[in-house]
């Protein structure tokens, strides 16, 4: 570990509740709340698809990137995986929807799929998991 991130007691510190969290530690409300915010950051991206200023860097990244092995979500397109990150990104971000600041850190688990879906792991399957937390 660089000397840099032993100085960040912050990102340490998440790291560490992050990495010893357990599924039986998170209660039911909690497990549905982030349901709600996965399902409110995907139907963003599917609407944010389509808007001009996310097919504006869907077109650009398309014509640049050779590799396609992650999906765009919203569109037939795929992408390397940091490029279908950044335009899903994007695409989440891009209707102006955010209603919670929780909706963030849904975002990122499913911006986490395109790599997933890179070493063959199905988005569905990813999804079935995320949402059969009982």
């Amino acid at each position: 570990m660089s000397e840099a991130s032993q100085d960040n007691i912050y990102t340490l510190g998440i790291a560490k509740f992050v990495s010893g969290l357990q599924n039986e530690a998170i209660t039911e409300q909690v497990r549905e709340r982030i349901k709600l915010l996965i399902l409110d950051s995907l139907g963003c991206a599917l609407y944010g698809s389509h808007l001009e200023w996310c097919r504006i860097i869907q077109d650009t990244l398309t014509r640049v990137d050779q590799i396609r092995d992650c999906a765009v979500w919203g569109t037939k397109n795929r992408l390397s995986t940091p490029h279908a990150a950044l335009v899903n990104g994007t695409e989440c971000k891009a209707s102006s929807l955010m209603m919670f600041t929780a909706q963030v850190y849904c975002t990122w688990v499913l911006l986490s799929c395109p790599h997933r879906q890179c070493t063959g792991i199905r988005v569905r399957r990813i999804l079935y998991n995320i949402f059969a937390l009982d």
